[in-house]
């Protein structure tokens, strides 16, 4: 299954209760991977951010972002891809970020690995799997770590002092939150801090950084659901501290 990127131009959007935006391909694309789940595994669950939940008896979920990026995939740019991932009841099993621009897929099963899959361009298309492993050279304080804020713009107004969250790290890029999970599991930056998070959103992204070595913290504060993935254990509650520290 493809998105295209040319299909963005002429997509018709329509505007869910939440007020997000949502296409056609975010429709089709859930439909389609709910069909080939259901349809290998009839007896699994199923939870998708467009068409909810189908009730399974395996004790195995899936869950799918069909399109993490929906506004980028609009407006035509690249930083847009689909989010799976299996959880049962011991916890999160399998995890699958799919970069359809860059034709770049994460995957992630637990006690497996992280594996970052792209095309081979000295080998033609032939896929090859390479290891994220990020536990060297972490930093040990967030005052020296890079960190990255999904949807910054957001935490704006949600009872928060933005600037002194901010401050508490070395610096901050503007990476799309939809790939700063896996930039964190390939050790590219050090801490990623999300709110309102999905599970659909959360479960594949928190299996990559896990089993590359890192660490993912979810909390429930008053101001709503934080995710923090880190490098390791120590940066990822420095930055929960920080977080609970900068609201008011």
């Amino acid at each position: 299954m493809e998105i295209h990127l040319a299909e963005s131009k002429s997509v018709e959007v329509f505007t869910k209760l939440d007020g997000s935006p949502v296409t056609v391909a975010d429709t089709r694309a859930e439909t389609a991977i709910r069909s080939m789940i259901l349809e290998a595994f009839p007896q699994d669950g199923f939870v998708g951010e467009e068409g909810g939940t189908t009730a399974g008896s395996s004790g195995r979920v899936w869950y799918a972002d069909p399109l993490d990026g929906t506004i980028q995939f609009i407006s035509g740019m690249e930083d847009y891809g689909v989010l799976i991932a299996m959880k049962d009841p011991n916890g999160i099993q399998l995890g699958i970020l799919g970069h359809s621009a860059r034709e770049t897929i994460w995957v992630a099963e637990r006690g497996c690995g992280t594996y970052r899959m792209e095309p081979d361009l000295f080998e033609g298309y032939e896929i090859v799997a390479k290891p994220c492993v990020n536990r060297m050279y972490a930093p040990r304080l967030i005052e020296r770590a890079i960190a990255c804020f999904g949807h910054l713009h957001r935490m704006y107004g949600a009872g928060m002092d933005v600037g002194v969250l901010v401050s508490r790290f070395k610096t901050h890029l503007p990476v799309p939150r939809f790939l700063m999970f896996t930039l964190v599991a390939q050790g590219s930056l050090d801490v990623a801090v999300a709110r309102l998070v999905n599970d659909w959103d959360l479960f594949a992204n928190q299996i990559i950084v896990e089993e590359a070595g890192g660490t993912v913290i979810s909390i429930q504060l008053k101001n709503g659901r934080w995710v923090v993935a880190a490098r390791s254990r120590e940066l990822a509650e420095q930055a929960i501290t920080a977080i609970q520290e900068s609201i008011y």
